[in-house]
């Protein structure tokens, strides 16, 4: 769209537009019947239509930040478990057990809300390292969610407690279902797998008693053995038992 200046006084001039209305505009040292671009006015309609797709928009988005996405878990002398959204986003921590309490005590539920996961975790392995509560083979985490981004986000939370923290980290990905069917047992889905893949499975009962760390656990071939028989990822699967 285009006007012609009509007329100048101080810092603005008067333009004529297409539409035979007269329009302000700042003055950038133009002559009287000049013409000028102009960006397109927009009406009252125009105005409460973006207000309502803006309205929209900020609706989805906060329903959207509120709506749980996935489980994130945290073992090693205790257990801790953080509800995450599609953002990766700590909407809701639990202790899964009385270390676990004790650890959010320590560290401050309300400080691992609203962060990212990955700053939560390291958070807490943090307050876990504080309180000498580490097991010495470092900790076990899970995340659930999307096949493809629970392993994206079990190796970046392996490689920020390890460079973060110093502490070794293994991580394994898992189903809802398989977090659904640990909770049935009292437990974090990281510590059920623990218990089912383990190469001695009472060990797996007690995590610091276990070699679990050494590894980490990807979300191929799940279901094949039961609750999870996820092999690790990068290195052989433990064999099974013979009968």
């Amino acid at each position: 769209m285009k006007g012609i200046v009509v007329d100048r006084q101080g810092a603005y001039a008067a333009v004529l537009d297409d539409r035979g209305a007269v329009r302000r505009i700042r003055d950038r040292h133009y002559a009287i019947g000049q013409q000028v671009p102009l960006s397109p006015r927009m009406t009252r309609r125009g105005v409460a239509a973006l207000a309502a797709a803006l309205t929209l928009l900020l609706s989805l988005g906060t329903v959207a930040y509120a709506t749980p996405a996935g489980t994130v878990s945290l073992d090693s002398v205790g257990a801790v478990e953080y509800t995450i959204n599609c953002f990766d986003r700590v909407l809701s921590v639990q202790a899964v057990d009385e270390a676990g309490a004790a650890t959010l005590r320590q560290v401050g539920e309300g400080r691992l809300r609203h962060r990212k996961v990955s700053d939560a975790v390291s958070a807490t392995v943090e307050a876990l390292q504080q309180s000498g509560r580490v097991s010495p083979e470092g900790v076990l985490i899970s995340a659930s969610g999307g096949e493809t981004h629970a392993e994206t986000l079990c190796r970046q939370l392996r490689d920020t407690v390890e460079s973060q923290n110093g502490v070794p980290a293994a991580a394994v990905a898992v189903t809802p279902r398989q977090v659904e069917e640990a909770h049935a047992h009292g437990v974090t889905a990281a510590r059920q797998w623990a218990r089912d893949n383990a190469p001695n499975p009472p060990m797996a009962n007690d995590f610091t008693q276990g070699n679990f760390a050494q590894n980490d656990f990807g979300q191929a071939d799940m279901g094949q053995n039961g609750f999870g028989a996820n092999p690790p990822m990068g290195s052989n699967p433990p064999a099974p038992p013979q009968p």
